[in-house]
């Protein structure tokens, strides 16, 4: 028999609260024998032993969903291939079940959990500069979004969003920020751009969906800059941005896969927000930890067949920009062309 136990913030999101008082008769009623951990504050204390349970339920936002797996990230990674993590959100449009690919009605969000179907999921870790300017580190489930002030951020990501339908008339006068982009040793792009975005899922945290199709065995993350602030350009750009399409990809638009990526730039208009919370500023590197941690989803594991003749070694030469990593990597862009 499955041993189950749910954690939520009830206690402390009042947005969960709410779903947690409407629904908790009928999800405990669906596991009777679950134990029941109500946080009461920003801090993962567990008292009971992780080990024994086979599924981890969690219960709240986006933001609840990333708190608990950096928290418990040591045990679930040593146990990645025993313990799974579910998720129920409180919300209707959160990001990362919309790219875990997870049914929108409760119902069968239980009977999925109940049926035990599960994948590894890849993740992003971020070493990068925090808000009392020490470095740190953390695990991003969804997306990272660079140089967007985070005070504004859910006006600005619903006028983004706008913008890709109807765009209508940016500020004129913003001071430019500069950035520079690394991968495996190779220079990308030097030069001013207004946003960029790291994205694993299909949907921005508490903003717009970017692509349609669901996360299964990307490989390697999704990464998306603007670089003009001009109505024309941004028009011109915005469609193949929130496409995730590098065929609308020009000098105003940056779109690469990479498993690796490092960001530098000064200032702290270089802000980092990780699943929609703010945590740092640029310079920064991300990297892919494929495989990282076992999610209930519907989604399935495509096999891949392996010959069975013996590997070939691979040279170390090294690789240009346009092969490798860099698959659908448009040219490089230097600092004052087109």
């Amino acid at each position: 028999m499955m041993e189950y136990l749910i954690v939520t913030n009830s206690s402390i999101s009042n947005k969960t609260a709410r779903f947690w008082a409407k629904n908790n008769s009928y999800i405990l009623s669906c596991f009777p024998k679950a134990e029941v951990i109500i946080l009461t504050n920003g801090n993962l204390k567990l008292s009971t032993e992780l080990e024994k349970f086979d599924v981890i339920i969690l219960i709240g936002s986006d933001r609840f969903y990333n708190f608990f797996v950096n928290s418990a990230f040591q045990f679930l990674n040593d146990r990645t291939k025993l313990t799974a993590v579910a998720f129920i959100p409180d919300r209707r449009n959160s990001a990362l079940s919309s790219g875990m690919g997870l049914p929108q009605q409760l119902s069968e969000q239980i009977e999925l959990i109940n049926s035990g179907q599960s994948v590894l999921l890849d993740l992003v870790r971020c070493h990068y500069i925090d808000n009392r300017g020490f470095p740190k580190d953390l695990l991003a489930l969804n997306d990272v979004l660079i140089g967007i002030p985070p005070l504004r951020l859910p006006l600005l990501l619903r006028t983004i969003a706008g913008l890709a339908k109807t765009p209508p008339i940016l500020p004129s006068k913003r001071k430019t920020k500069e950035i520079q982009l690394l991968s495996n040793g190779c220079s990308l792009y030097e030069g001013s751009y207004v946003f960029s975005m790291i994205l694993l899922g299909s949907r921005i945290t508490d903003g717009p969906k970017v692509r349609s199709r669901v996360r299964a065995n990307i490989n390697k993350f999704d990464y998306f800059q603007l670089n003009s602030q001009t109505i024309r350009d941004v028009t011109f750009s915005l469609p193949g941005f929130f496409s995730g399409n590098d065929e609308n990809a020009n000098n105003y638009l940056f779109i690469g896969k990479y498993d690796e990526l490092t960001i530098k730039g000064d200032g702290q208009e270089n802000t980092i927000i990780v699943d929609g919370q703010h945590v740092g500023r640029l310079p920064a590197t991300f990297t892919l930890l494929p495989k990282a941690l076992r999610v209930i989803s519907p989604m399935i594991s495509v096999r891949v067949k392996q010959s069975w003749k013996p590997r070939v070694i691979q040279s170390n030469a090294p690789k240009p920009i346009g092969s490798g990593n860099n698959l659908k990597q448009k040219p490089m862009y230097r600092k004052g062309t087109k």
